[in-house]
């Protein structure tokens, strides 16, 4: 997915000004952007929108690993069982969350 250079700008200043201002460490500042900032710019019915999510969980997660088969009917089962020491746990729960939408209705937006 292509994100402009408008979004890479607020992420990099958010976590500068969380740096400087001492307000939250840098996994909680960045599991914050990539909720706000990252997940509500993926909706879709193409496959590669569910490759994209879970690759993307890989990397909330802390497992990079781990081998979700994004073909698979129920992934999102899968992924919840990897919830217990995830780097960025509200993005990953919101990024289970949409697979399972795009699992059983076929599309997925942040916003359903």
């Amino acid at each position: 997915m292509h994100f402009g250079y408008r979004v890479r700008d607020e992420i990099s200043f958010y976590m500068i000004y969380n740096e400087l201002n001492g307000l939250m460490d840098f996994d909680e500042a960045m599991d914050l952007e990539i909720l706000q900032k990252i997940l509500p710019r993926i909706h879709g019915s193409s496959i590669s929108i569910k490759k994209i999510l879970v690759e993307l969980f890989k990397i909330c997660s802390g497992n990079y690993e781990a081998k979700y088969e994004y073909e698979d009917m129920d992934v999102s089962d899968k992924m919840l069982k990897d919830m217990d020491n995830c780097v960025y746990p509200r993005s990953a729960e919101k990024i289970i969350y949409m697979v399972r939408r795009y699992e059983e209705d076929g599309f997925t937006s942040y916003w359903l």
